[in-house]
């Protein structure tokens, strides 16, 4: 394979597309493979994300957006199978940031939906290597996402924030004390409880927020808030409330 790996560069000429690059592994730039001239006019591409691996077997993870671009080098550790688990390392790393005891001692019964999206062949790994009551409802992953239910306006949408999309997990939240399932990258979730049901979002991350800082004596004084233009006006007042800057 090309040792070459791929990088994604801010906006040129404040338009709100990027511009692609490729580079050699010593860092020399081989040329522009996506610039204004190889766009169409009407496309704008808010961030980019790519991958390859070079002819040793290290892979190369590109992420960029609009304002700057990453690249991540993992070199090549062949288990058994000749494969990288990254699975495995994501799952042993978390107990350095979640208290386990706490929850396995607990005997929180936990529900889970992946919903059919990347965290899918996650959860079960979770709930044993650390000995957690968690059940996976449904490993099932369909492209078309026939197993949902529809939204509110009858289109299928992977929004664990929504009442009818989360129906089937909501069906089952006697099962559990708790159950939460993720949209298809995993970078939201909805919580169902046995008494409530489908809790708001907003509610809950509002709260989350509150007990944090109240409850994280090392924190750092200077420590803020970060939320984006969507999320709640609720966190604003509950900055305010505690005194802690807030990154909008």
């Amino acid at each position: 394979m090309p040792r070459w790996y791929l990088s994604f560069h801010g906006d040129e000429g404040q338009q709100a597309w990027n511009n692609l690059h490729s580079f050699d592994l010593d860092g020399n730039q081989l040329g522009k493979v996506l610039d204004a001239a190889t766009l169409p006019g009407n496309l704008h591409l808010r961030e980019l994300r790519g991958f390859v691996f070079d002819a040793d077997g290290d892979l190369f993870v590109t992420n960029a957006w609009q304002g700057g671009s990453h690249v991540l080098r993992f070199s090549r550790r062949p288990n058994d199978r000749d494969r990288h688990d990254f699975v495995d390392a994501y799952v042993a790393d978390l107990g350095n940031v979640i208290d386990f005891d706490v929850i396995r001692d607990s005997k929180v019964r936990i529900g889970v939906d992946p919903l059919g999206g990347a965290g899918v062949h996650y959860w079960a790994r979770i709930a044993e290597h650390y000995r957690l009551d968690l059940t996976v409802v449904s490993d099932l992953v369909d492209p078309t996402f026939g197993f949902m239910s529809v939204d509110w306006d009858g289109k299928i949408r992977m929004d664990p924030s929504s009442p009818y999309a989360m129906q089937r997990l909501q069906g089952m939240k006697d099962r559990f004390d708790i159950a939460f399932a993720c949209d298809t990258d995993h970078d939201r979730h909805g919580i169902v409880t046995p008494t409530f049901g489908l809790m708001p979002p907003n509610h809950y991350l509002t709260v989350a927020i509150d007990y944090l800082f109240r409850n994280r004596n090392s924190w750092s004084e200077h420590a803020g808030i970060g939320k984006t233009v969507v999320s709640t006006s609720l966190i604003d007042r509950v900055s305010t409330r505690l005194g802690r800057k807030l990154f909008d």
